[in-house]
């Protein structure tokens, strides 16, 4: 089951390359001793994910980032508990820490889903979806990534063999 397969590319994207310089627009803050990027307000557009490829293009330090991540499975069974959904993410990446921060949360359009918060660093840690969008919360300190499963497995196959493919052509540069 592919529904989480690419478990690098936002922080690939975003912060794999220490030896760059962080670009402006990601400006870091701390919550609970951890990094956290501020994105600007014209990438959480989450009708339009507009921050997706942006965010490939934007190269920042390497960090350790705590991030929130909203799941928002819209198949029949979107109410699976939130302990599954973790279990489901850790089977794919198990050397990384999760944990269930919310449930019963909804995206910009009502979805329902739950919200999972875990540890990133090194550019080894991210989820990727037919649509995978960037909302801000209120102080802008975190950032979510609205994971929507809905869509047939093989639109998610694609879908991350795309960004993959983009994110290792960044790297080539």
């Amino acid at each position: 089951m592919k529904l989480i397969q690419v478990v690098c590319l936002l922080a690939l994207a975003g912060c794999a390359n220490s030896a760059s310089r962080p670009d402006e627009s990601l400006r870091r803050t701390t919550r609970d001793g951890h990094a956290s990027f501020v994105l600007p307000a014209e990438w959480t557009d989450a009708g339009k994910g507009a921050g997706k490829q942006e965010w490939q293009r934007k190269r920042g330090e390497a960090v350790v980032a705590t991030l929130e991540v909203i799941f928002i499975p819209l198949y029949a069974d979107y109410h699976r508990r939130a302990a599954d959904l973790v279990e489901m993410v850790g089977k794919d990446d198990p050397e990384h820490e999760y944990e269930v921060v919310g449930a019963g949360e909804t995206d910009v359009a009502g979805a329902p889903g739950v919200t999972v918060r875990y540890k990133m660093g090194h550019g080894s840690t991210s989820v990727t979806g037919t649509n995978l969008f960037v909302l801000t919360r209120e102080g802008a300190v975190e950032f979510k990534i609205v994971y929507w499963m809905g869509e047939p497995a093989q639109d998610v196959e694609r879908e991350g063999e795309a960004i993959l493919s983009s994110v290792e052509a960044v790297e080539a540069q």
